[in-house]
């Protein structure tokens, strides 16, 4: 069943980093650490079938947005060879339409952005507007 809701890239590691212990076995992740700098091949040793798999449990967790294969599929070889667990995560972020809450943070120094968003300034002056043509 598909996950519902936005994600940070940390939920997404943590998910991933479970299904990957889902496909390979927790007891080798506890050998070998996951973050996002892990390599599938170097670090994980991931076989082609495991990578069958993974895709299997990623559809199943995060849905039909995540599509792992058409995803891997438009890669050459020695890009999947090289590939990193933070570049699968950055994919499902951007796939499921999640985003990294420090990316979003509002501006710290000052004005409107600090007091409520970027559309703070713009809610204000329309609140305005609407007071006076009353």
């Amino acid at each position: 069943m598909a996950r519902a809701g936005v994600q940070t890239r940390d939920e997404v590691l943590a998910a991933v980093v479970r299904l990957l212990g889902d496909v390979v076995g927790e007891d080798y992740l506890d050998e070998v650490p996951v973050t996002m700098d892990t390599s599938f091949s170097a670090d994980l040793e991931l076989e082609s079938i495991e990578f069958v798999a993974l895709s299997e449990k990623l559809q199943e967790h995060f849905g039909d947005d995540v599509d792992f294969v058409s995803w891997i599929g438009d890669m050459e070889l020695e890009q999947i060879i090289a590939l990193r667990v933070g570049e699968l995560v950055e994919f499902i972020v951007a796939s499921t339409g999640g985003c990294d809450p420090a990316e979003d943070a509002p501006d710290t120094e000052g004005g409107p952005e600090a007091e409520g968003g970027p559309d703070a300034e713009r809610r204000a002056r329309s609140a305005d507007g609407r007071q006076g043509d009353g």
